[in-house]
């Protein structure tokens, strides 16, 4: 984590030491300082690691200064390409790459990793956020001068007055974000994945360096695509892991996460032992299941890792804990009120389960769906296009669920063709005029829902450019900023191994028919998990539903929440823009009805649980323990 402050109007401003203290808030010390002239520069390595007495950023050849946090996975070549020791600090490669390659530097360098550089004439500030994953990256600039921070509780430390952005809160309550640059506070920005924001006196200028749409898709055979897409896993594994002593594997029970621990039992053949860690339902959930889901994985995940002597599998729990329990310190970890707060609840009992087992990182696969276990769901109109019809009848057979398979032509097929009003029109009919509207799962009142509201989870996927373009239209959803929160508050680095850039691109590229053939989705992900995964987890077209117990959950606070509503009514910034009478009247109804389908419980809960999130980050930036 880093933060850098420059006083440009030469007023005598003082530059803020607090900015270090504010950076240590979770190491429990303040983070490393520089001070030079008009410059101030804070880092921790990590998120908790003090770096020594005498540290200074890294120096650039025209005397600037370069701060950097994260990790370049290509850390090794770049440091031989630019003649470094390959055991370099991983600031000082990126310095030296930014002088050999200049604007190409980002294109380069693989990882994720944010970094901040100032020229020698102080003049000139380069901000820059890796593409795919990376750290988040805050800033407020003025001609008078510049903070920028990791989190963006650093920006208040330095004097900046932390005031919610009203339009960011209703963008991010609206599901909507498409909005990569305006900060969750008055006067501040955050830098876009894989762009660069420069910042003078004068000017800043924004500029996206990476295109995830530009790729053109090539022919291959089965072999070879399965052997490289196996090589690379292993690649990912042994490049993100290598500084982990003790790594960690978050186990579910589908495809993404046990493919991600085939990676680290592949590149690090030295383990002995990797540690596995599930979490299930509270002990005093019914065990009812969704139509389509899972709600407890663990089974599927432990017969996953006893398929592998090296893994050593453990499962936990949030018992009796509240979805809200946790709100404050991730507040106070991230500065932001992310609407996909709530999804992050179980992973508290991960977190502190690899605490206990003495983890020094833990690694995910969250972007697999988006790379390596891609369902192919444009296919569907790629094979009515070229005529495929023996395949495209495969794959709608194939497609499990509970409607008739005329319904699966019409909504698989069919619909995505249609003009996007055609298709609102058509769900209103089929599904009642609140189909796939976020009004009706926003906690928001409806003056302050976002316009792009219709189109929430609305994926184009008639093309493979259009579903993947709607996926990265939105960024990374604020995943930066949720896991550094983590990593603050257990101590314990995070890494998603499916996001590594190679993977990802060759897998891009890769011909629809290796994700979608005769009638089966995900199809290169189960060939390469074929006799590693369990055959039953590569049959099963059901997904894991991490929030099965949500109703449990917000039961037993009820009456605890509902005072808390009656005390909101009684605080403007909240009552003016929730609409604590739909929480309420929907927190009230909640155990009287037995929902049966996604669909019908996915509103419900998202309004009752970013509602009361929402509550209680307007009440944390305003100082008000009552709220």
């Amino acid at each position: 984590m880093l933060a850098l402050q420059i006083d440009w109007a030469g007023s005598g401003a003082r530059l803020e030491p607090g900015i270090a203290q504010s950076l240590g808030l979770f190491a429990g010390k303040p983070a490393a300082y520089h001070r030079d002239g008009e410059l101030a520069c804070a880092l921790l390595d990590g998120s908790r690691q003090v770096p020594g007495p005498h540290w200074q950023p890294a120096k650039l050849p025209d005397g600037g200064w370069l701060l950097f946090t994260g990790a370049i996975d290509n850390h090794h070549e770049i440091a031989r390409e630019v003649g470094l020791d390959p055991e370099s600090r991983a600031d000082a490669v990126y310095a030296a790459a930014l002088a050999r390659f200049a604007g190409r530097v980002d294109s380069v360098c693989n990882g994720c990793y944010a970094a901040v550089s100032i020229d020698g004439a102080r003049g000139k500030i380069r901000l820059a956020r890796s593409p795919i994953t990376a750290p988040p990256l805050y800033y407020c600039w003025s001609e008078a001068g510049v903070t920028t921070a990791s989190v963006p509780r650093v920006l208040g430390a330095a004097g900046h007055a932390l005031k919610i952005d009203r339009i960011r809160f209703a963008l991010n309550f609206s599901y909507d974000f498409t909005e990569h640059e305006r900060g969750w506070y008055e006067g501040t920005w955050m830098v876009p994945l894989g762009a660069t924001v420069t910042l003078t006196r004068a000017a800043r200028r924004t500029r996206t360096f990476y295109d995830p749409l530009d790729f053109t898709v090539g022919e291959i055979g089965d072999d070879e695509a399965r052997e490289e897409a196996e090589r690379l896993l292993s690649e990912a594994g042994a490049r993100i892991t290598r500084a982990s002593r003790k790594p960690a594997v978050m186990l579910s029970g589908g495809l993404d996460s046990p493919l991600s621990a085939l990676a680290v039992l592949r590149g690090r053949p030295e383990l002995a032992r990797v540690p596995t860690l599930t979490f299930r339902p509270d002990r005093d959930w019914d065990g009812r299941n969704l139509v389509g889901q899972i709600g407890d994985e663990s089974p599927a995940a432990l017969a996953f890792a006893a398929m592998h002597e090296r893994l050593d599998p453990h499962v936990f729990t949030n018992d009796g804990l509240a979805i809200d329990h946790f709100d404050r310190e991730m507040f106070a970890a991230t500065g932001i009120a992310s609407s996909a707060l709530p999804n992050w609840f179980p992973f508290h009992a991960l977190w502190r389960g690899a605490l206990e087992q003495g983890c020094d990182a833990i690694y995910s696969g969250w972007w697999g769906n988006f790379g390596l276990t891609l369902d192919g769901r444009w296919a569907f109109g790629e094979y009515l296009r070229h005529g495929k019809w023996s395949e495209l009848a495969r794959l709608v057979a194939g497609f499990e669920d509970d409607r008739s398979l005329a319904r699966r032509w019409l909504a698989l097929v069919a619909m995505p063709q249609l003009p996007a009003s055609w298709r609102v029109a058509i769900r209103r009919v089929i599904h009642g005029p609140g189909a796939r509207d976020t009004a009706h799962s926003s906690p928001l009142r409806r003056e302050h829902v976002g316009g792009a509201s219709r189109a929430i989870w609305e994926n184009p996927a008639d093309t493979r450019r259009a579903y993947l373009g709607s996926i990265y239209a939105h960024g990374d959803g604020y995943l930066g900023d949720m896991t550094q929160g983590f990593e603050q508050i257990y101590g314990i680095a995070s890494r998603d191994l499916l996001s590594y850039r190679p993977l990802v691109e060759f897998c891009t590229r890769l011909p629809t028919t290796q994700f979608a053939r005769n009638g089966q989705r995900r199809w290169l992900a189960r060939r390469i998990g074929a006799g590693h995964i369990p055959e039953s987890t590569l049959a099963d077209q059901r997904y894991g539903f991490q929030h099965a117990d949500w109703e449990l959950r917000l039961l037993r606070e009820r009456p605890r929440l509902q005072a808390a509503i009656a005390r909101w009514r009684g605080v403007p910034q909240i009552a003016d823009v929730l609409d604590l009478d739909r929480i309420e009247r929907h927190l009230a109804s909640i155990g009287t009805h037995r929902f049966e389908r996604p669909e019908e419980e996915g509103p419900v809960r998202a309004l009752i649980t970013r509602g009361i999130a929402a509550a209680h980050f307007i009440g944390y930036v305003g100082g008000r323990n009552d709220v």
